[in-house]
């Protein structure tokens, strides 16, 4: 929704006089959409392409977000090329380049570094709240029905979780990223100042979603922009667009529906996985009695020939 901190309930959250004179309330996290200039100015670049998007597979699980499958690919290497001068072509000389330590983003934000000529030093490894979104029991699909993931999940609401995967695969709602992306630039916010900031992540979703929140834009359609591998947005310090926060209705259908949603998904997940189970169980036993019948039709063969070559 257009609301600000997550799980703030529109009507009883409203900045104080004081908050709005900063980017970041009396907490300390990032007021969204900004109510005051930001006192640094952002670009996000998505990790360019890395070997399993080009096989056309979503690959999110952490576990192997240092793995081969994430290296990037000899297209992979020219975007991150690309996006070096783009931020050059945006006068950034000398940027924060804060990144997720997963291979693509990592090898992406090396070759900006490279190309721009900062020190390494500037580079600010993020462990966690960069890393890809979560898809749960999607891990692996083709990256074609991503689509049909976000109308199943993200369009309904921002709390709605994927189903949780069997292999360790952990699933998030857009509310979970947008909490992790609103972690980073809090972080940014309070830590540094009159910086340029560049933020290397993996995947469209953690951009397209952190683009929603600073410009006010209902999370429930962030899908709709989708940037490609290496794309380049440059944020600024959003002073054009900073506001007093206002009160707005959310027709979202919360936290609760979400839960109760999510159960009902997760039970026609489990229905249609033991369903899947029994069926290849019941293919293997047929296939099982058909080797049997031909073992015995070849061995009765077999015994009548040598039967027909002794009375011969």
């Amino acid at each position: 929704s257009r609301a600000a901190p997550a799980f703030a309930d529109p009507h009883e959250f409203a900045p104080s006089v004081v908050e709005e004179e900063f980017s970041t309330g009396k907490t300390g996290l990032l007021l969204l959409p900004p109510v005051a200039p930001l006192r640094n100015s952002y670009t996000w670049v998505r990790a360019a392409e890395d070997e399993a998007e080009a096989a056309g597979i979503l690959a999110t699980n952490p576990a192997f977000k240092m793995a081969v499958s994430n290296s990037l690919t000899e297209r992979g290497l020219k975007q991150a090329s690309d996006a070096a001068k783009k931020l050059k072509d945006l006068g950034m000389a000398n940027p924060r380049i804060w990144y997720c330590t997963g291979r693509s983003s990592t090898q992406t934000a090396d070759i900006l570094c490279d190309e721009l000529g900062i020190p390494h030093d500037r580079m600010m490894p993020e462990y966690v709240m960069l890393d890809a979104r979560g898809f749960g029991a999607h891990e692996g699909i083709k990256l074609k029905e991503l689509e049909k993931l976000h109308a199943q999940y993200d369009a309904k609401s921002r709390y709605l979780k994927p189903v949780e995967g069997e292999d360790g695969s952990y699933a998030e709602s857009v509310e979970d990223a947008y909490a992790r992306i609103r972690s980073v630039l809090s972080n940014c916010e309070t830590s540094r100042c009159g910086e340029e900031i560049v933020i290397v992540a993996p995947g469209a979703d953690l951009l397209s979603i952190a683009s929603a929140m600073l410009r006010g834009d209902d999370l429930r359609t962030h899908f709709k922009n989708k940037p490609p591998p290496g794309a380049v947005v440059h944020f600024g310090d959003m002073a054009a667009t900073a506001k007093p926060w206002t009160p707005s209705k959310s027709n979202d259908p919360g936290p609760a529906w979400a839960a109760a949603e999510r159960d009902r998904l997760t039970r026609a997940h489990d229905d249609r996985a033991l369903v899947a189970r029994a069926q290849a169980r019941g293919h293997q036993d047929v296939d099982r009695l058909v080797d049997a019948h031909q073992d015995h039709t070849i061995r009765t063969a077999r015994l009548d020939a040598q039967a027909a070559a002794r009375q011969a």
